[in-house]
């Protein structure tokens, strides 16, 4: 081929080829390199927890029946421990502002003639001046009633000694028990005749339970407050006699001595 001549296509494939080979041939003989992949961020190792510390086991004064009294070394609880939740306020509080809220018209028609109050709590305490020649806001309570007419619990805010608002809860909610009415689950059962004399000598303890609902028919006592009441030497924990006890109905439901357990 002459300088100056056109390149054939058959010459131009072959030189490509040349060009191709030679490359090949240099990436081989090179030394290889591997791109280092590094993160952007620098993640710093985390130190590993302490070990957990000494437990302290909490021995107790047991009788001889094996009944677990309180801890050992420990005559009464500390003062505060266990007494009024935070926010609750004082029984004669409570009563003095359950008295007042049922006086409204609205709330007596939503609670019917038969009702308990579960708490009173203090939502939004007064404020007092630094000066403390006044007071600011006065303050508001959050009552909870629960309906044994209606079958419902009904939420009240009470400002000062008057009625804010008013909310009757979805049926399906149970609030807790209330300290009334589990003495009242108490007494109603004594009176059965079922238990033999009342059973004075025995504590009596109660519950809240929520019968069930069946494909053909329901648990008695379904829909309605009803309370799981046992009878027992102190806090033994092993009942000679329980109950079950519709306050709704005002009604014991069932009533069976309990086999002593070995």
């Amino acid at each position: 081929m002459r300088r100056g001549e056109p390149v054939s296509a058959h010459g131009r494939l072959l030189l490509l080829m040349l060009v191709l080979l030679h490359q090949g041939c240099s990436a081989l003989s090179g030394p290889r390199q591997h791109s280092e992949v590094r993160s952007p961020e620098t993640v710093t190792a985390a130190s590993l927890p302490f070990p957990p510390g000494h437990v302290h086991r909490l021995e107790f004064d047991d009788p001889a029946d094996g009944v677990r009294r309180r801890p050992m070394g420990i005559t009464a609880l500390p003062a505060g421990l266990g007494t009024v939740a935070d926010g609750a306020a004082s029984t004669a509080r409570a009563s003095d502002l359950a008295a007042k809220a049922v006086t409204n018209s609205k709330l007596r028609q939503v609670l019917g003639s038969r009702y308990t109050v579960i708490s009173v709590t203090v939502t939004d305490p007064s404020t007092t001046h630094l000066s403390e020649c006044c007071t600011g806001m006065m303050p508001k309570h959050h009552l909870l009633f629960y309906s044994y007419t209606n079958d419902v619990a009904v939420d009240v805010e009470i400002k000062g000694e008057d009625v804010i608002t008013i909310v009757q809860r979805d049926r399906s909610y149970l609030p807790p028990e209330g300290e009334e009415e589990m003495q009242q689950a108490i007494d109603l059962a004594r009176k059965d005749s079922r238990i033999p004399g009342g059973l004075p000598q025995l504590d009596g303890h109660a519950i809240l339970m929520q019968p069930g609902d069946g494909v053909l028919w329901n648990e008695p006592g379904y829909g309605h407050r009803v309370f799981w009441v046992t009878f027992s030497k102190g806090l033994t924990g092993n009942p000679e006699y329980w109950a079950v006890v519709d306050l709704s109905a005002q009604t014991v439901l069932k009533v069976e001595k309990e086999d002593a357990h070995p």
